[in-house]
């Protein structure tokens, strides 16, 4: 019934707060209850609960933090995971998919999630500036193999890994920056 009268009383308020102070104006918003004449033409928002009608917050029970430790790899993984396998794709060159293109995989997607987890466990004794530097080094480096395995030049591949690279690095160091 609370709920019913609240809502009555902002569909009033919205709809009659441009009226001049009349007495019709607030005969209208008078019959849903509770309402006084000066609530009607306040500056405030016609939607703001007065004082009865604002309803008790109960506490939200806490849940139980997870600790890092638990969850501290998965990225690193499923970003190893993920390099490795476009390694292995990139490398066959059209031909039918062989072991040493999945060797290459697997070695190419543990190196970076060796490379990811060591980053993300060393991060927190770095300084904004080192650890952009890490982070955009680490993704230059690993975007530089993927090109070069499209058999263009090693200069077009370095040049590409050290643009991205250094885009990546300011780009974190912004991220950095601004939420510490």
């Amino acid at each position: 019934m609370i709920r019913l009268i609240h809502f009555i009383r902002m569909i009033c308020l919205i709809h009659l707060i441009h009226l001049p102070n009349t007495t019709q104006g607030c005969a209208l918003v008078g019959w849903a209850g509770r309402v006084r004449r000066k609530e009607l033409f306040m500056s405030s928002h016609a939607a703001m609960p007065t004082g009865r009608f604002r309803r008790q917050r109960r506490a939200q029970p806490t849940r139980p933090v997870r600790p890092a430790h638990r969850v501290q790899g998965v990225v690193p993984v499923t970003l190893g995971l993920l390099y490795g396998i476009y390694v292995a794709f990139a490398d066959r060159d059209h031909e039918p998919l062989t072991g040493g293109n999945i060797l290459l995989g697997v070695v190419c997607g543990v190196v970076l999630a060796g490379l990811c987890f060591l980053l993300g466990r060393s991060q927190a004794r770095l300084v904004r500036e080192l650890r952009a530097a890490a982070y955009g080094s680490l993704f230059g480096v690993a975007t530089g193999f993927l090109i070069s395995l499209s058999h263009a030049s090693v200069l077009k591949a370095s040049a590409l890994g050290a643009v991205l690279g250094s885009a990546m690095m300011l780009v974190t160091f912004y991220i950095f920056y601004t939420r510490e």
